[in-house]
């Protein structure tokens, strides 16, 4: 119990055992129901700066293991291990910066990322390619596409490898390309690509294989 639930339970006390009848009963009442209130509303604020302390502990705790796992994600990868790249992550979002020097290793770091359990959206603005050929707005956005495909098992997807829906972007214009083995999967991967931002028409040329 915090101090100042102490105080007004003392006074309630006082009150409540006040042997000068100072007060008439009714307004000893009135003031006992006052307290009881304002014991209530305090009660119930303590209540739910605990119940915020322990979300935002927990979202702390998620947030340290996402940034671990692709930290360990990159030490592991022989096109990532040997750049000093930094990752934050707050509240599921994950921040990448630092200097790449090929495109394709740029669009992996992206695409792995994003396909990280838990992670709701990557920020990419600080990273940097030294020999970058195509548009890096372009290259986000195929990279987080890919990423959403990985994560739902529409693309390397190695227990079902006829599911394979794969993508470029060129100006925004999203182009799906592969095969799939049902129409739900070709429409989730269209759905997943209109999440992107920058996306401005998703063309597909994606086989149903039967």
């Amino acid at each position: 119990m915090n101090q100042r639930l102490k105080i007004i339970c003392f006074a309630l006390v006082a009150l409540c055992c006040n042997p000068c009848g100072a007060q008439s009963p009714k307004d000893s009442l009135a003031a006992l129901q006052r307290g009881t209130a304002t014991l209530k509303a305090h009660a119930l604020d303590a209540a739910h700066s605990a119940s915020s302390l322990a979300q935002n502990t927990a979202s702390l705790v998620q947030d340290a293991a996402i940034s671990g796992y692709i930290n360990t994600k990159i030490a592991f990868n022989r096109n990532l291990a040997d750049y000093d790249i930094d990752v934050s992550t707050n509240q599921g979002v994950v921040s990448l910066s630092g200097t790449l020097y090929f495109d394709s290793e740029a669009s992996e770091l992206i695409e792995m990322t994003t396909a990280t359990a838990g992670v709701t959206g990557v920020d990419a603005n600080k990273l940097s390619i030294v020999r970058s050929q195509q548009s890096f707005s372009d290259l986000v956005i195929a990279a987080k596409i890919r990423g959403l495909l990985v994560r739902e098992r529409l693309l390397n997807n190695k227990s079902n490898p006829q599911v394979s829906i794969r993508c470029e972007s060129k100006k925004g214009v999203v182009r799906l390309t592969g095969t799939a083995t049902e129409l739900a999967q070709l429409q989730r991967a269209i759905r997943l690509s209109r999440t992107i931002k920058g996306v401005t028409r998703i063309e597909s040329e994606v086989k149903i294989a039967t």
